[in-house]
């Protein structure tokens, strides 16, 4: 009754019918398994994205900060120039002052060898004078850091200061 052909083909018929089903099964495991590693890299560039703008922040924050910082001492080297420079105006006029009660009736040739020297004595100290430990540093080659970490200061003032005193020289010059 059963002829062996016939077992095959029905074996044949069966195992295309579940060829038909199989991939299409696999098929929508690997449409899943794709769209799951979609979202995985999408959620990942959305958190790296966050973590860069949150970076970006910090930095901008870090910057602000430092200008305000340099701000205010530019604004204090500023003040105590102008302190210094008042101060020795008052010390100058206090000396000739002086010098004048002294000598009510000076001659024009004394007034004149004494004033020179009294005017060399209340010049401003100069920038080189008033940190002479941080220049000579400066000029055995030392690192900015080193310097800053040696005396005690702030890297942008030792920074601040070198610039000013060569600003100094150039004015001189």
């Amino acid at each position: 009754m059963y002829e062996p052909w016939i077992l095959v083909v029905l074996l044949g018929l069966v195992c295309i019918v579940i060829s038909f089903f199989a991939p299409r099964s696999v098929t929508n495991d690997n449409a899943n398994m794709v769209k799951e590693i979609e979202d995985t890299m999408e959620h990942f560039a959305n958190e790296i994205e966050e973590e860069n703008n949150q970076l970006l922040q910090s930095v901008a924050q870090i910057k602000t900060d430092h200008e305000q910082q340099m701000n205010r001492l530019i604004a204090k080297v500023d003040q105590l120039e102008k302190q210094n420079y008042d101060l020795s105006s008052e010390i100058k006029s206090i000396v000739l002052n002086k010098w004048h009660e002294q000598n009510k009736q000076p001659t024009r040739d004394q007034s004149e060898e004494v004033t020179p020297v009294i005017v060399k004595e209340v010049l401003p100290m100069q920038m080189k004078e008033r940190y002479s430990e941080l220049f000579s540093l400066h000029e055995q080659g030392k690192a900015v850091e080193y310097i800053a970490k040696k005396l005690n200061l702030n890297k942008g003032e030792v920074q601040l200061i070198i610039q000013l005193a060569k600003q100094e020289e150039q004015n001189r010059v």
